[in-house]
């Protein structure tokens, strides 16, 4: 069985906590990993998953097909689109699958996330089938909607882009789509909507307040003799899941830049233990509160740095979230042992960051120390 690294443990931590079907396939499409959302969902256990074909249990032309799909985002051409998700019991899912090769601890891996868009498909339904209700419907969808015109002229719209963009439903009614791009320097705003029936693609807007925002873009051409040529838009923030790819294809950055991003700054202590191995992670502040270096603190246990004297007072209670039968609990004014003897207390909330695996020395505990100070002689007695 192959050791995993620090960083691979973190990423399949967080791979396992997403909430989409996720899969990390071999280079000729073979699945090796799956989540358990996708598990879930598909009704089906890991066996019956693992080493078969993606386009087993998605519907693509072809085993060429995905093989051509794959070959072209190892060469730079991330891949977005639309299939079908098939599970063992014949169950169809309609999905919005992005493929793109991610490194971890200098492997790559190729990563498919698939969204579930059934809603979106039967808003489409519903709007092909001409349904005089569409706008109610289109008003309570999550993504943002945009109907406009070949020139680009603003038609309808509802409260999801609204908010998205920051612009109110009437001032984007006197606007055209071209007026949300986001244009690089030099790039030229285009005439026209180019003449394609439907089309899935990625293109940065900008905001009211000047934020550039990554969205994914489904269109639809709808042609009918009242309104010729109108294309149905539907927006969807990608802001969150771009920082997560971002986040891990750089080098080391769960540690290096990810962790001191969330956790360098000076009022919270933050110390990140594996039960079993130690502290993997902790940020200035807190060094600078025990007196100790990095590295050095990253030597012991967390338990060596508490006084005795907090067994009694509910210390056990922090200790359970390490054997899981606790998911997290937070204990104000804790003793604590300084690195030169003296006895300071903080106030300590512990929190496991993930429940996927069944072994606890698998499993990433959150400790995040606030509110620190010296502990005087009666304390101390107490």
């Amino acid at each position: 069985m192959n050791e995993y690294s620090e960083d691979e443990k973190l990423f399949y931590a967080l791979f396992h906590s997403l909430r989409d079907y996720a899969f990390i396939l071999t280079e000729t499409g073979v699945i090796w990993g799956v989540n358990e959302y996708a598990l879930s969902r598909l009704g089906c256990g890991e066996r019956e998953v693992i080493g078969r074909q993606l386009s087993g249990f998605a519907d693509f032309e072809n085993t060429l097909g995905l093989g051509k799909i794959i070959k072209g985002i190892t060469h730079g051409k991330p891949f977005v689109g639309e299939t079908t998700l098939k599970s063992p019991g014949n169950r169809k899912v309609p999905v919005e699958i992005t493929m793109n090769v991610v490194t971890v601890s200098d492997n790559e891996i190729v990563l498919a996330l698939c969204h579930d868009i059934t809603m979106r498909k039967e808003i489409e339904t519903m709007l092909e089938k001409r349904e005089n209700k569409y706008k109610a419907i289109v008003q309570t969808f999550p993504e943002g909607f945009l109907m406009i015109n070949r020139e680009g002229q603003i038609l309808d719209t509802n409260e999801a882009y609204a908010q998205l963009s920051g612009y109110s439903r009437e001032e984007l009614l006197s606007m055209t789509y071209f007026d949300l791009l986001f244009l690089k320097a030099g790039e030229r705003v285009p005439a026209k909507v180019p003449r394609k029936n439907s089309g899935l693609f990625e293109r940065p807007h900008k905001t009211k307040s000047g934020e550039i925002i990554p969205v994914g873009v489904n269109f639809k051409s709808w042609n009918n003799e009242l309104e010729p040529g109108v294309i149905f838009l539907f927006i969807s923030n990608r802001k969150d899941y771009l920082k997560i790819t971002n986040q891990i294809q750089k080098e080391k950055l769960y540690m290096k830049s990810l962790l001191s991003a969330l956790f360098n700054d000076d009022t919270t202590g933050i110390m990140i233990v594996k039960p079993g191995s130690g502290v993997y992670y902790v940020n200035e502040f807190l060094c600078k509160n025990f007196g100790y270096e990095k590295t050095e603190m990253k030597k012991l246990s967390p338990k060596d740095f508490v006084a005795a004297n907090m067994v009694d007072r509910g210390m056990e209670n922090i200790m359970k979230v390490f054997t899981g039968v606790l998911p997290n609990v937070t204990d104000k004014g804790v003793h604590l042992i300084h690195k030169n003897g003296n006895i300071i207390k903080a106030d300590v909330m512990v929190s496991r960051l993930s429940d996927n695996s069944d072994n606890d020395e698998e499993k990433f505990i959150l400790i995040q120390m606030e509110n620190f100070s010296n502990v005087d002689e009666k304390e101390k007695a107490g």
